[in-house]
């Protein structure tokens, strides 16, 4: 699926490794992880110095449940009238999760939430936080509303040396479809419509929107209470 503009939406804007993997140098990523009280969900900085974001991991690969940082910082599972949420799908094929103190605002097309992201290779728990390298984004809409996607991978896993979605392509054929796919699939009635794919490049830059923009509205003291109950 080639790159293309979203319909109907706006989308205003305002050195590659190759050792093994290991195990040592993914519990090096995840360690910060321990030392992190509760707010660490909601108030890790976004960027770091070396140009990875911080991601808290909130719907690890295979599982079929939907959970979701809320505004006070607190990691839930979600509800509806039945019960707790069950994707009616295949699971998780990539761990989604968010990346703390960003807001994809109104002004920007978005839901007023914090920045999806989804970080492919394997499984990574639940609440966790990780420094991931984005690599592109998934262009997607959600009752109308933006609802993009950043594509990240993790240093020292089995993709954790792709650059970016074209890299993604050519080297693991068919993950960018398997992503579509599921998004197309995972809520019925047809509410999700994936739009296609962005680079790294715009992916860095919605990262750096939506972390200004909620700078600005924790300035202003308009920072939307997502989610809360």
């Amino acid at each position: 699926m080639d790159p293309q503009q979203g319909r109907g939406v706006s989308r205003r804007t305002s050195g590659k490794g190759s050792g093994a993997p290991t195990r040592l140098m993914l519990s090096a990523l995840l360690l910060a992880t321990a030392c992190l009280g509760r707010d660490h969900l909601r108030d890790a900085d976004p960027v770091n110095s070396d140009l990875t974001i911080h991601v808290v991991i909130e719907n690890p690969v295979g599982s079929n449940e939907k959970w979701e940082v809320r505004a006070d910082g607190r990691l839930v599972q979600e509800h509806d009238a039945r019960g707790p949420i069950q994707i009616p799908y295949l699971p998780w094929p990539a761990n989604g999760g968010m990346v703390p103190r960003t807001l994809l605002s109104e002004e920007l097309g978005g839901d007023g939430e914090p920045l999806d992201v989804l970080v492919l290779g394997p499984s990574l728990a639940r609440g966790t936080l990780v420094r991931a390298v984005p690599i592109g984004l998934l262009e997607v809409v959600d009752r109308l509303e933006r609802d993009d996607k950043i594509l990240a991978v993790v240093p020292g896993t089995p993709l954790g040396d792709v650059e970016d979605v074209g890299e993604l392509e050519s080297r693991f054929p068919g993950v960018r479809e398997i992503l579509a796919i599921w998004y197309d699939h995972s809520r019925p009635g047809g509410a999700i419509e994936v739009q296609g794919y962005g680079s790294r490049a715009e992916a860095r830059r919605l990262i750096a929107e939506c972390a200004r923009e909620f700078v600005e509205a924790e300035r202003s003291g308009t920072l939307p209470e997502w989610r809360t109950p």
